[in-house]
C-alpha cells in the first residue's frame, strides 16, 4: 500500500509513539557497511567509557535498540521492485495495536495502525497471487479508501 506523506507525517502515531519512515535497503553491501559504521562506533564508545556492571548491561541494551530499527530497514535484494518504505519506531512498543503475525515459518511482529482517513492511501500493488484480480479495488471501495485509481500488479514472482 501507498499513503499520502502528509498523513503519514502527521497521522502514524500509535499508543503517543510517532513512527519515522525510512528507506528499505536492498544492496547487500550498503546493509553491510552501516551495521559495519555502527558496531564500530559503539565498540568505539564502549572502549573509550569503559563501561562494567550494571552500566555495561545498559549499554548494550541501548546499543540492541538503536540497532533495531536499522535492521528492520534491511531487505533481501530480490525485492528491490518494490522500492518499499516502512514506518519505524525505535521504542518497543505494546498494547492494544501490537500484534504478531504468521509469515511462512516465522512469527512477524508488528504495529497495527489506525487509519481513518479515506485519502491516507495512494495507491496499492498487488502481490503476484492477486494479479489482475479486482476484489482489492472492491475492498478498498467499500471501506471507504481510495487508491486514486493507482492500482498496480507486482513483477515479483510468487514465492511458494
Amino acid at each position: 500500500m501507498g499513503f499520502d506523506a502528509s498523513w503519514l507525517s502527521s497521522a502514524a502515531m500509535v499508543d503517543k509513539t510517532a513512527f519515522r519512515l525510512w528507506k528499505v535497503i536492498y544492496p547487500p553491501e550498503q546493509q553491510q557497511n552501516l551495521i559495519g559504521r555502527f558496531v564500530q562506533r559503539a565498540v568505539t564508545l564502549s572502549n573509550e567509557n569503559q563501561f562494567s556492571g550494571d552500566n555495561r548491561e545498559w549499554f548494550l541494551g541501548s546499543v540492541a535498540d538503536a540497532a533495531a530499527p536499522l535492521i528492520v530497514a534491511f531487505k533481501d535484494p530480490a525485492f528491490r521492485e518494490e522500492n518499499e518504505w516502512r514506518l519505524v519506531n525505535p521504542r518497543i512498543i505494546s498494547g492494544e495495536h501490537f500484534n504478531y503475525r504468521r509469515s511462512g515459518h516465522r512469527i512477524v511482529p508488528y504495529v497495527k495502525i489506525p487509519i481513518s482517513h479515506d485519502t491516507a492511501m495512494r495507491s496499492l500493488v498487488r502481490g503476484p497471487y492477486f494479479v489482475n484480480d479486482r476484489g482489492s479495488e472492491d475492498m478498498l471501495r467499500y471501506s471507504g479508501f481510495q487508491a486514486g485509481g493507482n492500482i498496480r500488479d507486482s513483477k515479483l514472482p510468487l514465492r511458494r
